[in-house]
């Protein structure tokens, strides 16, 4: 995908990433859209940032940002999909909460912003 059709639904700062266009999900499920949401944020801040290990906090303030429903279920429903994305979870109580993208959770997430990208014209 060329920077200038990501920059159709990406704002690089410095550093930070706004996502401005996010309507390469479809799906009406609010499981699926906060996963498809992730997988975007966790793929841009680790080829942008090369941030490997994203901050569940920090990820939980992005999808609120965003406006994503939902939220107080968010690691619950991420959980439902370990073959896309992993929750590397400190010691119970820790702040010490991280997530990270799988290659299939890549792959996913790659396929659905390149078919919104290609299909889009202006």
């Amino acid at each position: 995908i060329s920077e200038d059709k990501l920059k159709k639904i990406l704002f690089v700062r410095e550093n930070d990433v706004k996502l401005i266009d996010s309507k390469f999900v479809k799906s009406a499920s609010t499981k699926e859209i906060q996963l498809d949401i992730s997988l975007a944020l966790l793929l841009v801040y680790k080829y942008v940032f090369e941030l490997e290990k994203f901050p569940a906090a920090l990820l939980r303030k992005k999808l609120q940002l965003l406006g994503i429903k939902s939220l107080t279920n968010l690691t619950t429903n991420l959980h439902n999909y370990p073959e896309y994305i992993i929750h590397d979870a400190g010691k119970i109580g820790s702040i010490d909460n991280y997530f990270l993208v799988t290659q299939p959770g890549e792959n996913r997430i790659k396929n659905l912003i390149k078919g919104y990208l290609e299909g889009k014209n202006d």
